[in-house]
């Protein structure tokens, strides 16, 4: 009988390459996610279409416009649900009104609390969002203060997390440290095989959000 070759048997032809390119992903994810978290410098929020994208912004939303509010829906390759995002166009106690992409529940937090603390960072809007902000909903904006961009520099840096660990596990595994006799090699190599595809997952996800 043949036996197909396991993961670790096919990365054992070529462990230097699988290795490197593993490595090199993984610091690329936990440092973009790192340099995202830096802090800058503060504007408040009724600046957001005069200063740059990343810029911090800060201020105090006291009402919303429900009419304004709109969804985005993320599929990867048309076909796969990837997530949600929600954008809301508020307005601050200096009466400025400006878009924000937050959490589900923000409008819903803002109309019980009467106003919240918002503090993100700046971004625009796709092609396909300012038109339709532009043209349906008639608001001149090209840019958003995004309140989940923590979330979503945090995740960039678990995927990248993920990917170190999966290379640790790897150099174990194909080097026998733990003898495949062992019922630790079977747990070992079952978290080694699922880690990539959670990492490829968050990775996805987070490509919606671009």
């Amino acid at each position: 009988m043949v036996e197909r070759e396991t993961l670790i048997d096919k990365i054992s032809k070529h462990p230097k390459i699988w290795l490197l390119v593993t490595l090199a992903a993984a610091m690329l994810l936990i440092v973009s996610g790192i340099i995202g978290l830096l802090p800058g410098d503060m504007v408040n929020a009724a600046e957001t279409e005069n200063v740059p994208v990343r810029s911090r912004a800060e201020g105090i939303a006291v009402e919303m416009d429900e009419s304004s509010y709109f969804e985005k829906r993320n599929t990867f390759c048309r076909y796969l649900p990837t997530g949600v995002e929600y954008f809301y166009f508020v307005y601050t106690d200096d009466g400025a009104g400006v878009f924000v992409r937050a959490e589900k529940d923000f409008g819903k937090d803002l109309e019980k609390q009467g106003s919240l603390a918002i503090k993100g960072v700046t971004a625009d809007f796709s092609d396909d969002e300012k038109g339709f902000v532009n043209d349906s909903l008639a608001i001149d904006e090209s840019k958003f203060i995004d309140l989940i961009w923590q979330k979503l520099f945090l995740l960039r840096i678990l995927a990248g997390a993920l990917l170190a660990v999966t290379a640790a596990l790897g150099v174990l595994l194909v080097k026998q440290v733990v003898s495949a006799e062992k019922k630790l090699y079977g747990v070992l190599n079952l978290i080694f095989c699922t880690l990539p595809f959670v990492s490829a997952g968050l990775v996805i996800y987070l490509v919606g959000y671009i």
